[in-house]
């Protein structure tokens, strides 16, 4: 509900960020982010491709896994058919076109993903409450919660 607007968005990019705090990750939709630092994973047609933890891993491969890399090759050029929010415990669901599933599990520390756009700022708090930021004044923002379904 509240990400139904980013339907039909293609995904432009998945990078780490310049500064990349605590393995970062920025999954681009247009003009639209999730600056993700809690664990991410991406399936094909139901099945578990990448997670955020296989990056930098062998498992008897010829170079290591570049995790940020298979998801871009997964995802990139691929819209958003359908975004769900986990509204208790923050986890993000969006479901792409070609059968590919895109997660954020939402772990309990500060701030675990963000997301910006033109005009929209969220983010998941300690604990799993997904947030609104709304603009009070000019300079000072505060957060809101969102409840209901997501």
């Amino acid at each position: 509900m509240i990400f139904d607007w980013l339907i039909g968005k293609r995904c432009t990019a998945v990078t780490a960020p310049d500064d990349n705090p605590a393995n970062a990750t920025l999954f681009e939709f247009e003009d639209a982010v999730f600056y993700v630092e809690t664990t991410w994973r991406t399936s094909v047609s139901g099945r578990l491709y990448r997670t955020r933890a296989d990056d930098g891993q062998e498992y008897g491969l010829e170079r290591p896994i570049d995790a940020r890399a298979d998801a871009a090759e997964l995802l990139v050029g691929r819209a958003i058919a359908r975004i769900t929010v986990d509204l208790l415990r923050g986890d993000v669901s969006v479901e792409m076109e070609g059968e590919r599933l895109l997660e954020f599990i939402t772990d309990s520390h500060y701030e675990p993903w963000q997301f910006t756009a033109p005009g929209q700022n969220y983010f998941a708090a300690s604990g799993g409450e997904v947030m609104h930021i709304a603009e009070e004044s000019p300079g000072r923002a505060r957060g809101a919660p969102i409840r209901g379904n997501a």
